[in-house]
Formats: structure tokens, sequence, C-alpha cells
């Protein structure tokens, strides 16, 4: 994901010292912007990030496929041969335990086929393809991906929408070598 570097950043004297805390995650195709911290700071940086998206180059496009209905009649695109099972996935993350295997899962739907945010279903969907699956995470998977939010793995997008959180993001990159 491209990292944006701003600098000279002006503010009118009136926002500078603004010190409301604001929150706010912004995702536009492979560009995502979280921010945390004073208005007045926020404020001085929009038009900025906005140029500097703007100057970013566009990816190429995701090749589509037809589905899971239409790969098993043979229509639509093979699957990628570089892109991991979600077994390769859970092997490569070493997952060892329900929560383990839930964020290997929000990473392959993530980072791999480029589903964000994604619902709990899509995660359960996952985590089923693994041998690492046990009936009982199905049963706890709603309290699991709770505590993650908590935690500051996964954020809540909407109802039943989750996403990795940046950071979670980023350390998800560097442990899959997608850096």
């Amino acid at each position: 994901m491209p990292t944006l570097k701003l600098t000279n950043v002006n503010l009118m004297p009136d926002q500078q010292n603004d010190t409301t805390p604001v929150k706010i995650r912004v995702r536009s195709g492979e560009v995502e912007i979280e921010y945390d911290g004073p208005f007045g700071k926020l404020v001085g940086c929009l038009s900025a990030i906005s140029r500097k998206i703007n100057e970013l180059p566009t990816p190429p496009r995701k090749r589509e496929s037809g589905g899971d209905a239409a790969m098993a009649e043979g229509k639509g695109n093979d699957p990628d041969p570089d892109t991991p099972t979600m077994s390769e996935v859970a092997n490569r993350l070493d997952v060892q335990s329900a929560s383990d295997l839930t964020i290997a899962a929000a990473a392959k739907l993530a980072l791999y086929d480029g589903e964000t945010p994604f619902a709990r279903k899509d995660i359960l969907n996952a985590m089923r393809e693994t041998p690492h699956y046990k009936e009982s995470y199905k049963t706890n998977l709603s309290t699991n991906i709770k505590r993650l939010v908590l935690r500051g793995r996964l954020n809540k997008r909407g109802e039943n929408q989750y996403a990795l959180s940046a950071e979670e993001e980023s350390q998800m990159r560097e442990r899959l070598g997608l850096n």
C-alpha cells in the first residue's frame, strides 16, 4: 500500500489550536489513511492528502473471477497461482489459536482477496478452509472478533463489517513478505 508523506502543511490560526480529538479511517482503492489526533492538525492535512492521492499511480486492476459457482462449472478465470491458499497463509503465520486463525483469515481476505471490509461469515468461510479449524471456533467467533476489535487488531466498519487495523495490516504484510 502506498505511503503518503506530507510536508509544508499550513493551518489557519484559529484551526491550528483546536484540540478536539478526532479519529478517522478512509480507504479508496489501494490507498488507506488513518488519523487519530487533534482536529487542528487534521484540517491542515486534508488538502495535502487529497493532492498526494491524486499523484499516486493507478494500480493495475485485479482479475475478476466468475465466483465459486462459475469456477465449479469451469467458467471464469483460473485462480492466480501466486495467491496462497488459506491453509498456506495460516501456516506462514504459524496459527496456534482461534484468534490467530481469525486474524489469518482477515489477512487472507484483505491482502490477497481484496475484500475489505469483510463480514463475519467471510471470516468463518476462510477459517473453514484450513485443517486448523475446529467447530468450536464457529461458536466463539463473534466473541473472538469483539476481543480483536477491543485489542485494536480489527476495526469495526459497520454492522457486521470488519477490516484489519492499519497497524495489524502492516504487521501482516511484513510477516507474509508483502512489503
